[in-house]
């Protein structure tokens, strides 16, 4: 949230400003609690608007995933996370790190798929990942992307924006893409300049006025945080603390896909592979998601890590990995499944990759 004092309709007023997780940006009077003005600052479709007397939102039914999978914008993460924004008292606008993103929302109450751990009964998919044919076995008939799109005005696609706002016009006065959805906040300064740093490594230099790229630099890791300035003997410097979550590392070569190792001899009835395909998706792909991603595909488990699966998943024997122990929640029989349901799932892939049949 910014507290600064802006001038409205040629009355100075003490404001609070917040562009929330909702797509909407927000001004307050700060001293009485008067909501001055209220605008989109990212492509929203939950709601048809807000009532003009309430400032109340007015539910859009095409949104409505409790009766049926609806592509709704902002996703879960919302439009804006914690990545902090900026306000320039120079330029008048606010600089925002934008997830600019839908998700498909089914609610899971009536499916198969059940509670969902994190969620309740509610399920978001990314556009990127859906496919109806592939969740069918949890989810049930899913009607297609384009489907769900309709006469969307905005493509179902997920990108991460730097947007220049200004809160008393309540418009988007610059944008530039980023490199994901998952970039770092923002420092904005009086010498024009805004400074943000992205996933891909690099602190990009932008004119605060006009959103004109003036440098970009090479960091050699992911960046989340937001820069810091400061001065010494005169002189300014600009800081920011680089790593993806953690301390900095070398750059890594280019990601290229390796093939599936061999997996262990199958295990497990029918039966008990569909019971861990649920308690899968239940307990463990809010975190380990299969394909790319910042934890392990368990598909690919090692000979050895197969030997420990048990201990790891019911006795934390990773927990100094940050892989706590599941056994409040998951019994041996519950970890048998999850593990009968990877091994088949590992063999799914593997065979595609090896060329067997």
């Amino acid at each position: 949230m910014v507290l600064t004092e802006r001038v409205i309709e040629g009355r100075s007023r003490k404001v609070l400003m917040q562009a929330a997780k909702n797509g909407y940006f927000y001004v307050f009077d700060r001293v009485n609690g008067e909501l001055l003005s209220a605008h989109p600052f990212s492509f929203v479709n939950w709601t048809k608007g807000l009532d003009a007397t309430t400032h109340r939102p007015i539910a859009n039914p095409a949104a409505d995933y409790g009766r049926h999978p609806a592509l709704v914008f902002p996703a879960m993460t919302g439009a804006h996370s914690w990545q902090p924004m900026s306000f320039s008292e120079a330029t008048g606008f606010v600089y925002i790190p934008v997830i600019d993103a839908p998700m498909v929302y089914i609610d899971t109450s009536r499916l198969r798929a059940g509670l969902i751990e994190g969620n309740f009964n509610v399920t978001g998919v990314m556009p990127e990942d859906y496919d109806p044919q592939g969740l069918a076995s949890l989810f049930g008939s899913l009607p297609s992307l384009q489907k769900l799109a309709g006469k969307m005005p905005k493509p179902a696609q997920s990108r991460g924006v730097l947007r220049a706002f200004d809160p008393i016009a309540g418009r988007v006065v610059w944008e530039q893409t980023g490199s994901s959805i998952w970039d770092g906040g923002v420092l904005s300064t009086a010498g024009n300049l805004v400074f943000r740093g992205d996933a891909a490594g690099r602190l990009n230099v932008y004119a605060a006025d006009s959103g004109k790229p003036l440098k970009q630099l090479d960091i050699g890791t992911s960046i989340m945080a937001a820069p810091a300035t400061y001065t010494v003997s005169g002189e300014q410097y600009v800081a920011v603390m680089a790593g993806y979550g953690g301390g900095e590392i070398p750059k890594p070569k280019l990601l290229s896909a390796m093939p599936f190792p061999q997996p262990p001899p199958r295990e497990g009835s029918p039966a008990q592979i569909a019971a861990g395909e649920v308690l899968y998706n239940r307990f463990c792909a809010r975190c380990h998601v299969f394909g790319e991603a910042l934890l392990p595909d368990l598909r690919r488990l090692s000979a050895p890590t197969h030997q420990l699966f048990y201990d790891i998943v019911l006795n934390g024997a990773y927990r100094g990995k940050g892989m706590a122990r599941w056994d409040d929640v998951l019994t041996q029989a519950d970890a048998e499944d999850i593990h009968a349901y990877l091994i088949d799932q590992a063999w799914t892939a593997f065979a595609p990759s090896s060329g067997t049949h």
